[in-house]
């Protein structure tokens, strides 16, 4: 069918209009892409503090401090991935230690200061004490051995990662509105912290010579009686069978051979 005289150029038309509001789309898929990538490393970073507390918990050590935690997150999570980790060292403002990613269009840094724009934070009330992590939960209520293993029973304890980003250049169309948006991503973890670990084989050992905990102990004294039966019950033709070591958990233990031990 033929095309009338005011047809002409339609189909164009239409395309370059169609492409005019797609091109703001295309312009911000990059930064869109940026903002998720830091999204991932604030709850990398939250996962970090929150698990932290897991080995410093006041059991078997102390909670780090805030501005340990905070620089140890800022240099291994907000850092340029090729920069060093030093005992002591910080993330710095400078192009070495950041990011290229998480660069605006302008060149200039998503993360202007890298000191105050990374913040850890405690507890569901985001406190800045390390100690004001904890929050109720029912974890020793349940269980009535968290005593005998003792397990402090504190509760949940939350770490979490504010990571606040600059705006997009101002003045440029296809950037609003990220150009005043004032960008924070927070993210939190909770772990239930106050598990029983053994710090070496003395330690576990000494909680299984508790009858409470290792009821098997209490079946340790009739097992002289229990061999005498098991012997007379596998005499031939029926085979040997060793007694049970009723009470005995020696067998389980993994010895290590002296030649295979770091001095």
């Amino acid at each position: 069918m033929p095309l009338r005289s005011g047809q002409k150029g339609q189909a164009l038309t239409e395309f370059l209009l169609s492409a005019a509001g797609l091109l703001s789309l295309f312009s911000l898929l990059p930064m869109i892409g940026k903002y998720q990538d830091i999204r991932h490393a604030v709850q990398m970073a939250s996962r970090y503090v929150a698990f932290d507390a897991t080995t410093h918990n006041g059991s078997v050590g102390q909670l780090k401090a805030a501005g340990q935690l905070q620089m140890e997150v800022a240099r291994r999570y907000f850092s340029n991935a090729d920069a060093p980790i030093k005992t002591g060292d910080k993330a710095g403002d400078f192009a070495a230690n950041r990011k290229a990613l998480w660069n605006g269009p302008d060149g200039a840094s998503l993360l202007a200061k890298v000191d105050t724009d990374v913040k850890v934070r405690f507890g569901p009330n985001d406190a800045p004490d390390p100690l004001q992590g904890f929050s109720d939960a029912s974890d020793g209520g349940a269980f009535l051995l968290h005593q005998r293993l003792s397990l402090k029973a504190r509760g949940l304890y939350t770490g979490g990662v504010s990571v606040s980003l600059a705006n997009l250049p101002a003045g440029i169309e296809i950037y609003e509105p990220f150009d005043q948006l004032d960008l924070q991503m927070t993210r939190r973890t909770a772990v239930l912290i106050d598990q029983w670990a053994g710090d070496g084989p003395g330690s576990v050992q000494s909680h299984l010579d508790d009858p409470i905990v290792n009821a098997g102990l209490l079946l340790k004294p009739i097992r002289p009686v229990v061999a005498v039966a098991v012997k007379a019950a596998e005499l031939p033709p029926w085979g040997k069978v060793p007694p049970p070591k009723l009470g005995e958990l020696d067998f389980w233990q993994d010895t290590v051979p002296h030649d295979r031990l770091t001095p």
